[in-house]
C-alpha cells in the first residue's frame, strides 16, 4: 500500500531577502505613538523606502537623511537609523494608520529586500444598547431580544446581568438560547449583536432588571469602568394576552405602548410618541 503525504502551506506575505532586514509588528492604543522596530543585517545599502497599502511615505538613506513623499508627512511619520536599528514612528495613531507597512531595501539601485510589519490600533468597547422586545410573554422562551454594541479591538464580548430585586445586586445571566452575530468593523471597533431569550416558562423574572455589558480583557484596564447599557425592566405580557379579546389594551411595561389583538392573537404593538394610550377613547 502506497501512502501519499500532502503538505499544506499556509499563505504568508512575501518576504524578499528578509535576511537583510527584519521588522516587528506592534499594537498600540488610539492616539499613541506606534514604533515599528527593524533590524538591519547589512552595513551597506542605498536607501529604504517605506509605504502603506495606499501611499508611499518616506525613504531613509544610509547617511540617515529622510526624504518624505509629502512635506506634511513629517509631522505624522518619523524614521531614524542608529547602528543596525531602524525605528519607524507613527504619531497620534488613528484607525486609518492600523494597516500593513512595507519596507523596501535597495542596494546598488536594485530592490534587495522587502519585508512587512503591521500596526494594530487597539480600541476600547463602548456602551451597548439593550432591547427587550415588547412581545415578551409569560410562559414563553423566545429569542427575540437583542444587545448590540462595539466590543473593541481585538474583539471582546457581550454579557448579560440580571438584578435581584431584593438585594439590588447584579449577577451573570446566561440565556437558555443565545447567538452572536457580527455587524463588522467601524473605526477599528468590532460590533457584535447578541440575540437571546428570556425564559419565562420556568422562571418568574417579572419585575427583575437586565443590563448588557461590553467586556474586553485585552483593551480595558483594571481602572476602566466596564461599558454597560441602561437597566431594562422585565415586564412581560400575561400568558395568552389576547385570548378571547379583539381589542386594544395598554402594555404593562410602558403606558405609551399598546397592543392590538386580532383573532385571539397579538396583531401589532404600537407606540404613542409621547403620551399614554387611553383605553377608553382608544387614542394616545
Amino acid at each position: 500500500m502506497v501512502t501519499e503525504t500532502t503538505t499544506i502551506t499556509t499563505p504568508t506575505t512575501t518576504q524578499i531577502g528578509s535576511h537583510y532586514l527584519s521588522c516587528t509588528s506592534i499594537s498600540v492604543n488610539e492616539g499613541e505613538t506606534a514604533t515599528i522596530s527593524c533590524v538591519l543585517n547589512i552595513s551597506s545599502f542605498d536607501y529604504i523606502s517605506i509605504s502603506n497599502i495606499k501611499d508611499s511615505l518616506l525613504s531613509i538613506y544610509a547617511n540617515t537623511t529622510v526624504m518624505y513623499a509629502e512635506d506634511s508627512s513629517s509631522a505624522k511619520f518619523e524614521c531614524t537609523i542608529t547602528g543596525t536599528a531602524l525605528s519607524f514612528l507613527i504619531n497620534n495613531v488613528q484607525c486609518n494608520d492600523s494597516v500593513e507597512y512595507e519596507f523596501n531595501l535597495y542596494m546598488e539601485g536594485i530592490l534587495s529586500s522587502t519585508v512587512t510589519a503591521s500596526v494594530l490600533m487597539k480600541t476600547k468597547p463602548l456602551s451597548p444598547e439593550l432591547t427587550i422586545d415588547y412581545k415578551l410573554e409569560l410562559g414563553k422562551n423566545q429569542p427575540i431580544h437583542t444587545c448590540k454594541g462595539f466590543v473593541g479591538s481585538p474583539k471582546g464580548t457581550l454579557e448579560l446581568e440580571i438584578k435581584n430585586t431584593t438585594s439590588g445586586n447584579f449577577s451573570k445571566y446566561i440565556p437558555t438560547t443565545q447567538s452572536f452575530g457580527s455587524s463588522g468593523l467601524e473605526n477599528c471597533n468590532n460590533q457584535l449583536v447578541l440575540t437571546f431569550s428570556i425564559d419565562l416558562t420556568i422562571n418568574n423574572l417579572s419585575d427583575h432588571y437586565l443590563r448588557c455589558l461590553a467586556k474586553n480583557t485585552k483593551t480595558l484596564q483594571d481602572s476602566d469602568p466596564i461599558p454597560m447599557s441602561n437597566e431594562v425592566p422585565i415586564v412581560p405580557l400575561p400568558a395568552n394576552p389576547c385570548s378571547g379579546i379583539n381589542a386594544f389594551f395598554t402594555h404593562p411595561r410602558d403606558c405609551r405602548y399598546y397592543v392590538q389583538c386580532v383573532h385571539n392573537n397579538i396583531g401589532h404593538i404600537y407606540n404613542c410618541p409621547s403620551k399614554c394610550f387611553n383605553e377608553t377613547i382608544l387614542q394616545c
